[in-house]
């Protein structure tokens, strides 16, 4: 079974993926990598040559989060028509506001001087890559994702605790999905202690990804 990242946690990732497909959750379970791809398995069931996580902890918090902010389009990489010049400082200001020390900000090789806006990308681990390109909102033909608008009003400009944001994210999804009541989305809730305000990702790959960080209870 494969998934993106929900929380960086492969056992408790591969879990979820196993409850939302009717499945049992693999017992005695193990997560190791092998050959760049994360695997997790019954622990008899490691191959040879791969490299156990002790943890199970195959992506850190903050880096997973660089990553959702890069393709966010509530208020992160995608959500508005950025220069180079401006998703760089964009980039920059999320590594320090992240905490990630030692990741660096580049420019692709490539770039099209007449692209008006840019993408920005952050699945290579230590590096943000910021190349031109179309409008992100693009994606949608009205230029606007009508879930996203609400995501950022309705969320990340309040102050809401983690529960009542993930609440909140599914109820708004229902509303603005366009396919048949019976498409539910869970989206992903991440405990952050030291925020005071639950703040929101949304994406889409393939289908639509939604995390939220923040606190617990109101400070």
């Amino acid at each position: 079974m494969i998934g993106s990242w929900l929380t960086g946690d492969a056992i408790a990732d591969c879990d979820t993926f196993m409850r939302d497909a009717g499945l049992a959750p693999i017992e005695d379970p193990v997560a190791f990598t092998l050959q760049d791809y994360t695997y997790v398995t019954p622990a008899g069931q490691v191959p040879s040559g791969a490299h156990v996580l002790a943890s199970g902890v195959a992506v850190t918090p903050q880096a997973l989060e660089m990553r959702q902010s890069a393709s966010d389009f509530v208020d992160g990489g995608n959500a508005a028509c950025r220069t180079v010049p401006e998703q760089v400082e964009w980039a920059r200001a999320e590594l320090e506001r992240l905490g990630l020390q030692g990741w660096s900000v580049v420019q692709a090789d490539h770039q099209d001087p007449d692209a008006p806006c840019s993408w920005v990308d952050a699945q290579e681990p230590g590096v943000v890559t910021v190349g031109s390109g179309g409008d992100p909102l693009d994606t949608f033909a009205a230029g606007t994702w009508p879930l996203a608008d609400q995501l950022r009003t309705k969320i990340a400009d309040r102050c809401l605790t983690v529960g009542e944001a993930k609440r909140l994210a599914e109820e708004l999804y229902m509303t603005y999905s366009s396919v048949d009541a019976d498409d539910t989305l869970t989206a992903t809730a991440i405990t952050d202690g030291a925020s005071d305000c639950a703040r929101v990702d949304a994406g889409i790959g393939g289908s639509v990804q939604i995390t939220v960080h923040g606190p617990k209870a109101e400070r």
